[in-house]
Formats: structure tokens, C-alpha cells, sequence
């Protein structure tokens, strides 16, 4: 398995958030160990009231990790924003990838679902996309650009 988040050192405090456990934490808990950082991690199957509470309280300066299902790592960056996290404030990692992909279609701003793969047509305007390696965090798709003469 490759490593699945990138250890950023420096900050007040750390949240290691999961709905799987804590093993995707493995190499970023040992350097905060070795740092001797502090840090908490937090297993919950959902966001449940005292886990929304819990983040809300946190203080300026703390850094979060937030792991698991496709569903828990959308609500938890959903949640987490509203708080007032930042994109800079976090990271997050999707255990369960079911290797299929949002696409947004350059053309016709659709978006399209697909299987790992760099090319695919459009449902909508039928056009021919490559997939390119730019990523909406808005539209929560990768950007499809138009192959020209199709």
C-alpha cells in the first residue's frame, strides 16, 4: 500500500479521524510520535453529534487527518469546512475506492462516471474527453478536455 497521507510537521495539535480504523495512520502516527507531537485519533462509523462538537472545539493551529469510506471522507471534509478548516488545515484519504472516477466534460460541463481510464465519451455531448490529471475539489471531478477532430 502506498502511503497515504503526507506528514506535515510544525502544527499544535493533530486529528487522526477515521470510520476504519486507525492502520491508514500508521506512518504519519510514528513521526508524531518521534516529534513528540501532540495528537488524538478518533474511530467513529458516523458523524455523530459529539465527533461534529469535538471538532468545533478544537483550537487554532490544529491539523486534520480524516480516512475511511467514500461517504464518511465526504461528509467529513464537508463538516470540517464549515467549521472553518482550511484546504491547507487537512487531508484526507478514501479507503474503499471503487475505482471509478467523476469527469467533468470540458464541452458541455456535464459530469461522467468512468473506470480507470484516459479517454472516454461523453453521455451528454458524445465528444471524445482525455482525462487530464487537474482536480475540481468544487465539482469533485477531474477535468475531461476535448480531443479536437472527433
Amino acid at each position: 500500500m502506498h502511503e497515504a497521507f503526507t506528514y506535515i510537521s510544525g502544527k499544535r495539535h493533530y486529528l487522526l479521524c477515521s470510520d476504519q480504523g486507525v492502520e491508514v495512520f500508521k506512518d504519519v502516527t510514528l513521526h508524531l510520535i518521534n516529534d513528540n507531537h501532540s495528537y488524538e485519533r478518533i474511530t467513529n462509523e458516523s458523524l455523530d453529534a459529539d465527533l461534529k462538537e469535538h471538532l468545533a472545539d478544537q483550537k487554532i493551529g490544529t491539523y486534520l487527518y480524516g480516512a475511511g469510506s467514500e461517504r464518511f471522507v465526504k461528509e467529513l471534509k464537508k463538516l470540517a469546512s464549515s467549521i472553518g478548516y482550511s484546504y491547507e488545515e487537512s487531508q484526507y484519504y478514501i479507503c474503499d475506492k471503487t475505482d471509478k472516477y467523476r469527469i467533468f466534460c470540458a464541452h458541455c460541463h456535464d459530469i461522467n462516471e468512468m473506470k480507470n481510464s484516459q479517454l472516454l465519451q461523453c453521455t451528454n455531448c458524445q465528444h471524445l474527453l482525455k482525462i487530464s490529471q487537474q482536480f475540481s475539489r468544487f465539482h469533485d471531478a477531474y477535468l475531461g478536455e476535448v480531443i479536437r477532430g472527433n
